[in-house]
């Protein structure tokens, strides 16, 4: 009897963790979008974000992009990344695209999910790769009243 309990048990948290992942997998399909608008002529980079717990670290993957050329703006909700490729990219030839396209610049509006300080935010670009360190707000701020 012990062992059928333990069985059904790890039949229950592996089913469990499979619908987690469904329901994950589920909500990115709905989330979807292109990586590219070309109307603007711009392409999203490819980007990690690292939760440190007093920290979020995103990096960024920026090819083809002096550093002079990248513009942040940071608030205490969002980061902005828009920066211009050295030279564009151009295609001709796409399957889902009708009309040639060409893209003049990395562009990535991210909604953070915690308030951060943005007066502390540090950015660092080295060989392609743009990594930004925004500091979280700790707790509420106490306000005096005159």
């Amino acid at each position: 009897m012990i062992r059928k309990r333990r069985l059904s048990d790890l039949i229950e948290s592996s089913l469990e963790e499979i619908e987690k992942e469904m329901e994950q997998a589920i909500q990115e399909i709905r989330e979807w979008r292109p990586m590219w608008n070309a109307s603007k002529g711009t392409l999203e980079p490819l980007t990690q974000i690292e939760d440190t717990g007093d920290k979020i670290i995103i990096t960024t993957d920026l090819p083809y992009v002096k550093k002079e050329n990248i513009d942040l703006k940071v608030c205490d909700n969002s980061l902005e990344i828009d920066a211009t490729l050295e030279q564009c990219v151009k295609y001709e030839d796409w399957v889902n695209v009708s009309e040639e396209c060409e893209f003049k610049s990395f562009y990535k509006d991210i909604k953070l999910s915690e308030k951060i300080i943005p007066e502390e935010t540090n950015a660092k670009f080295t060989n392609g790769i743009l990594t930004v360190e925004l500091v979280k707000r700790k707790g509420k701020r106490r306000i005096k009243v005159d």
